[in-house]
């Protein structure tokens, strides 16, 4: 049972399969079959089937590729869409690349960067970069020659007197044919008149004929005459339609002298960077500049002659050259900038191909915008806004001195005038110092020598790229101060061309001449400087006798002194040993007296000894008396030598110790000299500072906008470059930081003023440092920088002025130096001076030993004489008796 119902299971499963499978075909071809009823219907049911089968097949296929090419359509409907959405965004891409650049109208370097990116990005090229448009390095000098009094004056003279020349040359070509024939027939009348001379001796008959011929030639030159003014008319009326051509003609900037340097590229080509082009390496390029003024498109610059490749090596590909312009002042269309592309073949790549017009139009749109920032860069920068002024460091009170009846005195007229004739176009705040005029003779000289005035006659300008001499700023001050700055420089042995050493007939002016009359320093610096300087003479003479005074006060002459008296010294020490040894001599002389009256005295006493033998005990009494006479003898020599000796040694300290005293009130004098020296460096010292404040209040006030000028320098100028570096040179900065102007403009939109109001200027500073500057700034003109920049020019006053305090400091440090010598000195003189008088305190307490033991020696041996003179006496008188009792014995024999 089991299995019949497994086996329907079955059937009924394959009659589903069946079904689902063929069914369908099958019925309809049974269908089919029924309609037709052929012949043989199973024949004809497989052929349907088969028929079915194939154009079901192709139904398939049909469907299929009508789907595929529907899919194939919508792909590219697709991809249509999408690219022109990409192009639409690539358009706005480069829409927004373009009003970036357009827009960046603060920072020239930020155009360079945003310029190479929009090209790199919407172009194929290997490489590219822009190119400024300066003025040779260094601009050309007019000729100087050196003067009577050491000047350098320009050749002036002589070139107005060629100009004149040239002048009257020309207006005598202009005379044309007339002119000549004027000369020629001033010659012939001069040669006439010489041969009529010569002639003298001569008929003066020929007559009638030579007139008419002298009447018929001056006809014919009147008629020449007429005929040649109406040709020089006509020369004339061509000349004046030519002129007026020209006149039409539209006039072109002069880039006779200019040069490209590179300011920026993109990273695979960073070495070009600061290299210059010039007009005989880059053929090419600057004739973009001279005749077409339109950009260069080489498709290969392997067909281009006169290409130069600052690899050295000729490179397949296209170069593209697209002058950057602008309106000058003058309304002349203006070349700036030059960006430029390539696509050379290299080793960092590069396709060779020529640029494309769309390539080409994006560059135009880059050139473009960058015209009209770079126009809106060479605007006048604007004034600060209030929150950016900054307040005045000083009052004009505070900075300028009083008057003697204690007014203040104004400087306004002046920074008023000054601020007006500078050209500088910028706006100084009246509540500080300016940069005043500097005249003959006046009383008030400036820290400078004027900021676009013309000096009067007979001044001179003095600027930080003269001999050497403008930097330093070394005043022709009063004789304090000239003798210390000279002083000082003879003691550092100075031989720097900085150091002032100007012909004495000039009087500095600007910062040097500003310490003179105390203008913008502080009032207890000024208040020492009453009287007014006087002329020149008169200067020259104290100069020099300051000088004379200072080379005197720098000689070693102090030694020399003490070299001297250490000789009278020696000469008297051996002086008093010579009478030391006179006196032992003459000690010895009397000695041996003393002993030839002593063996005198022994001959008679053994002569005593023989007269008879009664007196031998009376002869051993008086042995031992003179012995002890002999001692007491001795013991009061010795005592009075020891006393000798003993007032010679006082004497002697008492003379050391004079001399010691006489050394110490010279050493005194010299530390009270030193101490003056020191003040009065102090007080040159203060009034040097004096400029340096007003400098930098003046850079406080054109700070804000100085600095947004020289941001807005599409590269240096030269005199400015070179007056910036050597400021960073001083402030410390390496050299490969100020030698890329890239570099060196960060540096100064950051920490330059920073640095300079926090420069400590009375630090030493080695001379060769100081000659670095002078060669950085040798050839830089105050003019220059006066058109260029006020701050540049206002840190060349600082560098004058850092000089000074500079110097003044060196000076100072050298009287402390000196003083602190005299001040050991004087300590070792004191010093001295105890020591001899501790030495004659002992002396003199040895000296009273020596003479209370001379008194005492004296006493005993007049003593003893006493006593030998009573012994004597009774000696005698015993004798006496003994000769009455004699002469008695002998009555009575």
């Amino acid at each position: 049972m089991g299995k019949i119902v497994q086996d329907v299971e079955d059937e009924l499963f394959d009659a589903e399969y069946l079904t689902s499978t063929v069914g369908w075909a099958v019925s309809l071809g049974c269908a089919a079959v029924a309609e037709v009823q052929p012949e043989d219907p199973l024949e004809y049911l497989g052929l349907w089937l088969t028929r079915h089968v194939e154009n079901d097949t192709i139904k398939k296929r049909f469907y299929q590729e009508k789907e595929e090419e529907e899919r194939r359509i919508a792909a590219e409907i697709a991809a249509e869409n999408a690219r022109l959405e990409a192009q639409q965004q690539l358009e706005v891409s480069k829409a927004a690349a373009f009003e970036a650049i357009r827009t960046s109208i603060e920072d020239p370097w930020t155009l360079w960067s945003l310029s190479i990116q929009a090209v790199s990005s919407f172009t194929g090229c290997s490489a590219a970069y822009v190119a400024v448009i300066v003025d040779e390095w260094p601009p050309d000098k007019p000729k100087r020659k050196v003067g009577e009094d050491g000047e350098l004056l320009e050749e002036e003279e002589e070139e107005e007197e060629e100009e004149e020349e040239e002048e009257e040359e020309e207006e005598e070509g202009e005379e044309g044919e007339e002119g000549v024939k004027k000369k020629k027939k001033k010659k012939q009348e001069w040669k006439f008149d010489g041969e009529d001379e010569k002639e003298e001796v001569k008929k003066e008959g020929e007559g009638e004929e030579e007139e008419e011929q002298e009447e018929e030639e001056e006809e014919e030159e009147e008629e020449e005459e007429d005929e040649d003014k109406e040709k020089n008319a006509d020369e004339e009326d061509e000349d004046g339609q030519k002129e007026e051509e020209k006149k039409e003609e539209p006039k072109k900037f002069d880039y006779s002298k200019k040069r490209l340097i590179y300011v920026a590229t993109t990273p695979n080509n960073t070495f070009l960077v600061n290299k210059q082009l010039t007009r005989d390496m880059g053929k090419v390029t600057f004739k973009v500049l001279d005749d077409t003024q339109y950009p260069l498109n080489i498709p290969n610059v392997l067909y281009q002659r006169g290409m130069h490749f600052f690899s050295g090596l000729p490179k397949l590909g296209a170069y593209y050259a697209a002058p950057v312009t602008i309106t000058n002042q003058e309304g002349l269309r203006q070349i700036v900038v030059m960006l430029c592309t390539d696509t050379l073949k290299g080793v960092n790549g590069g396709s060779g191909k020529a640029f494309t017009s769309s390539e080409l139009d994006v560059m135009d749109g880059v050139v473009f915008a960058m015209s009209a920032a770079l126009q809106e860069l060479y605007k006048e920068p604007p004034d600060p806004p209030p929150e950016e002024i900054p307040p005045p460091v000083a009052t004009e009170e505070e900075l300028m001195p009083a008057s003697e009846d204690g007014v203040p005195r104004s400087r306004r007229g002046s920074q008023e005038s000054v601020r007006r004739s500078s050209g500088l176009n910028r706006t100084l705040s009246s509540a500080s110092g300016s940069i005043p005029r500097s005249e003959p003779g006046s009383k008030r000289t400036s820290l400078t020598s004027g900021a676009g005035v013309k000096p009067a006659p007979g001044t001179k300008r003095q600027s930080i790229a003269g001999a050497g001499k403008r930097l330093s700023g070394v005043p022709a001050a009063d004789s304090v101060a000239v003798k210390g700055q000279a002083d000082g420089r003879r003691r550092s042995g100075s031989k720097v061309p900085m150091d002032g050493t100007a012909a004495p007939s000039r009087r500095g002016s600007g910062a040097a001449a500003q310490d003179q009359t105390g203008e913008g320093l502080p009032e207890e610096a000024a208040a020492a400087e009453k009287p007014p300087p006087p002329k020149i003479s008169e200067r020259l003479k104290e100069m020099m006798k300051a000088l004379k005074a200072a080379l005197l006060a720098s000689q070693p002459e102090p030694i020399k002194e003490e070299e001297e008296d250490g000789e009278k010294e020696e000469e008297e020490e051996e002086a008093g040993e010579a009478e030391e040894g006179e006196e032992e001599e003459g000690e010895e002389e009397d000695e041996e007296e003393e002993d030839e009256d002593e063996e005198e005295e022994d001959g008679e006493a053994a002569a005593v000894k023989e007269e008879g033998a009664e007196k031998e005990e009376g002869e051993k009494e008086e042995e031992e008396e003179a012995e002890e006479e002999e001692e007491e003898e001795d013991k009061f020599l010795l005592a009075q030598k020891n006393l000798e000796n003993a007032k010679k040694n006082a004497k002697k300290l008492k003379k050391k110790l004079t001399k010691a005293q006489k050394k110490l009130q010279t050493l005194e004098k010299a530390l009270e000299e030193a101490q003056k020296k020191v003040e009065e460096a102090m007080k040159a010292l203060e009034i040097s500072k004096g400029p340096l404040g007003v400098v930098l209040t003046l850079t406080q006030e054109v700070q804000w906008k100085e600095l947004l000028r020289i941001k807005r320098w599409l590269y240096a100028p030269f005199a400015s470059y070179m007056l910036l570096k050597a400021v960073l040179f001083l402030l410390g900065h390496p050299k490969e930081q100020f030698d890329d102007w890239g570099t060196a403009r960060t540096i100064s939109q950051t920490t330059l003023m920073e640095g300079v109001k926090q420069f400590d200027a009375t630090k030493e500073i080695s001379e060769d440092k100081w000659l670095e500057i002078y060669g950085r700034v040798k050839g830089v003109e105050d003019k220059q920088l006066e058109a260029e920049s006020a701050l540049v020019y206002l840190l060349k006053q600082w560098l004058v002025a850092v000089k000074r305090i500079g110097e003044a400091a060196a000076e100072h440090r050298s009287r402390e130096e000196d003083a602190n010598k005299a001040k050991a000195s004087k300590e070792e003189g004191v010093k001295e001076v105890e020591s001899i008088t501790k030495e004659v305190e002992a002396a003199m307490a040895a000296l009273a030993a020596a003479e209370t033991e001379a008194e005492a020696a004296a006493a005993e041996k007049e003593r003893l004489e006493q006593e030998r003179a009573e012994k004597e006496g009774e000696a005698d008188e015993a004798e006496d008796e003994r000769d009455e009792e004699e002469d008695e014995e002998d009555e009575d024999d």
